[in-house]
């Protein structure tokens, strides 16, 4: 019986250098990162959206992305995007922002080159509603280039995938 309190003492010890360690030491935080994948797909060729100073045509869209910063508003989870967009005739970076239901569907998006100033051959895509505001729309993207006269002449069929991690 004599020898409980020294596997007490060591107990005890032990437990106060974690404690005093997690606190002079603490690790540090984690933040919540996450993927993306989209393909853009114009539903027939007269929906294809022109390059511009080129003869070139777009018909699909492969973008692949980086979600970081997220924050809830509302029904929707909003992330910060910052990838790459393929096309037939070239690529392009586009940051914005995914909005994602709470499942992780993607629920409306706004992709832009992020450059000053920007030029006539910038890239975006957007959900818009029939003001051409952006708007939540699960299925369907507008896919236009800076300065077009027309921003909902490309109508563009999508789907995502989104993909959480964890990074430090």
């Amino acid at each position: 019986m004599k020898e409980m309190p020294r596997y007490i003492l060591a107990i005890a010890i032990g437990l106060l250098t974690f404690v005093v360690s997690c606190y002079f030491f603490p690790s540090p935080p984690t933040t919540q990162t996450a993927h993306l994948e989209c393909s853009f797909v114009a539903p027939e060729q007269s929906a294809s959206v022109g390059i511009p100073y080129s003869h070139e045509r777009i018909f699909i869209i492969d973008y692949k992305a980086v979600l970081t910063s997220n924050y809830v508003d509302g029904g929707a989870v909003l992330w910060d995007a910052d990838g790459l967009a393929t096309y037939q005739g070239g690529s392009q970076n586009l940051v914005g922002t995914i909005f994602l239901q709470p499942t992780n569907e993607v629920r409306g998006l706004v992709l832009y080159r992020d450059r000053y100033p920007h030029q006539s051959d910038d890239l975006r895509i957007s959900t818009l509603n029939e003001n051409g505001k952006l708007d939540w729309d699960e299925e369907t993207a507008f896919v236009y280039f800076e300065n077009a006269p027309d921003k909902m002449s490309h109508r563009f069929d999508y789907s995502c995938t989104v993909k959480k991690s964890q990074s430090q």
